[in-house]
């Protein structure tokens, strides 16, 4: 039985289709910034690098003064230089200070994610400060904490160390 023209054209096309992927593949594994993992803790910050990019979390709890407990996070976003502040209860507002500058403040429900202007201020504040100060609003509470910098700044030190591109700020 003789195959008609038309299905060794279909044919070519599915292993052209096919070679293309397998080349787009192979392109994008070698071309594709470092997708292995990473994960360290350095005092009260966490750091974790992905696929997406990398993040510094400092971790902080609190029992408020009506005996209420709380655990939050202050979330920085490294490639996009974003600042938020997580955790629960649900923050409604926040209020971050390094040492004696200005303070940032973010509001919203369940995240509190900072303005772009006053997170990359915060961030650059938090290369250099010393002390973070943290007031965290909820429904009915005040948390109120503290941080040092120097996990942050040796988490910094760590990522550009191990060769992973970290931002000026």
């Amino acid at each position: 039985m003789r195959r008609s023209p038309r299905g060794r054209r279909v044919r070519r096309g599915w292993r052209l289709a096919f070679g293309l992927f397998v080349l787009a593949l192979i392109v994008s594994a070698t071309a594709a910034p470092r997708t292995s993992s990473l994960r360290f803790r350095t005092d009260d910050w966490v750091t974790e690098c992905g696929a997406s990019g990398c993040s510094i979390t400092g971790l902080f709890q609190q029992t408020n003064l009506n005996g209420r407990r709380g655990s939050f996070a202050l979330v920085i976003l490294l490639g996009s230089r974003q600042l938020a502040v997580v955790g629960e209860p649900y923050p409604i507002r926040a209020r971050v200070q390094i040492d004696k500058n200005n303070p940032a403040e973010c509001t919203g429900p369940r995240y509190c994610i900072f303005p772009s202007r006053e997170a990359r201020r915060a961030i650059s504040e938090l290369g250099a400060g010393s002390l973070v100060l943290v007031d965290v609003y909820t429904g009915k509470d005040l948390f109120r904490s503290s941080l040092s910098t120097r996990g942050y700044q040796a988490s910094l030190a760590e990522l550009q160390a191990a060769g992973y591109a970290v931002p000026a700020i």
